[in-house]
This record gives structure tokens, C-alpha cells and sequence, in this order.
């Protein structure tokens, strides 16, 4: 049995650190997991710190499992690492790396090495995961991008208003 290894890049118009917090915010995980994954935390831990357990469900009915991973390797502002201790990948490590390009750029990094679960054969399951997550990190790396670099709108601009 061989891992793979699957691994996405971009360049991200923000400092280092403003990549960092966003990772670290509660909601990160959730805003980078597209809707139809299903994912719902069950148990935040203590987010991205080490040694902090992350307890989630995602799939749907009668695809729905559970995910628990380890946060390890935490450098701040630079990288951390997941590790699935229950999840349906014979093995899954995730590795997430922030580098600074200049002091207004970054480039954002995901290693992932994996072993695809036991009920996908074996022909398939290289390319057809290696497709899923071109596409499912090519998504994130889009959401992240986004959510880094437009300006939040105030509260209040979203409310409608009364005109007359």
C-alpha cells in the first residue's frame, strides 16, 4: 500500500499573517467546505492548536461519516498539520503552509498524502481522487482568496432601506 500525494499552490494577495487568522478563525472550516460535502462540526477543539482534536460529520444519508483529526506542528504564521485519526481514508495527513512572497503577498500550500478508503477499487481510486481534490482545493484556494482579500461590508449595509 502506497500514499499518495496530492499538493496545491497559489499566491494570494495578503501578508502572511492575515492568512494565518483567517485559518485560525471558528468558521474557517466550515466556509471552506462546499455545501454539498455536508460538513458539520461536531466538536471544535481548541482549533488550530496543537494537539487539538476536531470531531466533524460530513456526506449525506447514507454517505454521512465522521472525521476526527489531530492539529499538530503549529507554527505561527507559517504552517500546521492534520492528521485524520477516524475518518473513511485508510490514512490522510494534511499539511498547511503560508509563506510570504513580499509583505502584501503570500503563497498558500496544502500536502495532502493519503490512502483512499478500502471500497473505492484500487484502479480508480489514484486519478479520481486526484481529480476531487484538484477541484475541491482549487474551490478552497478561491474561498480563501476571497475571504482575505475583499473588504468586509458593515452589518448595517445589509439591511434593506427605506427610501421616501
Amino acid at each position: 500500500m502506497e500514499a499518495t500525494r496530492f499538493e496545491m499552490s497559489s499566491e494570494i494577495s495578503t501578508d502572511a499573517e492575515s492568512l494565518w487568522k483567517f485559518h485560525l478563525q471558528p468558521e474557517a472550516l466550515e466556509h471552506l467546505s462546499p455545501w454539498w460535502m455536508g460538513l458539520r462540526i461536531v466538536d471544535p477543539g481548541q482549533g488550530v492548536a496543537e494537539n487539538s482534536l476536531v470531531r466533524a460529520e460530513a456526506g449525506v444519508w447514507p454517505l454521512r461519516f465522521s472525521w476526527e483529526a489531530l492539529h499538530c506542528g503549529v507554527t505561527r504564521n507559517r504552517s500546521f498539520t492534520d492528521i485524520a485519526l477516524s475518518s473513511p481514508f485508510r490514512f490522510w495527513v494534511h499539511q498547511h503552509v503560508i509563506e510570504p512572497v513580499s509583505t502584501t503577498r503570500s503563497r498558500l500550500t496544502d500536502v495532502i498524502w493519503f490512502v483512499a478508503p478500502v471500497w473505492i477499487p484500487r484502479f480508480l481510486a489514484r486519478p479520481a481522487l486526484t481529480i476531487a481534490l484538484r477541484a475541491l482545493f482549487k474551490w478552497r484556494h478561491s474561498k480563501t482568496r476571497k475571504a482575505v482579500t475583499q473588504p468586509k461590508q458593515p452589518a448595517n449595509d445589509l439591511q434593506p432601506q427605506l427610501v421616501g
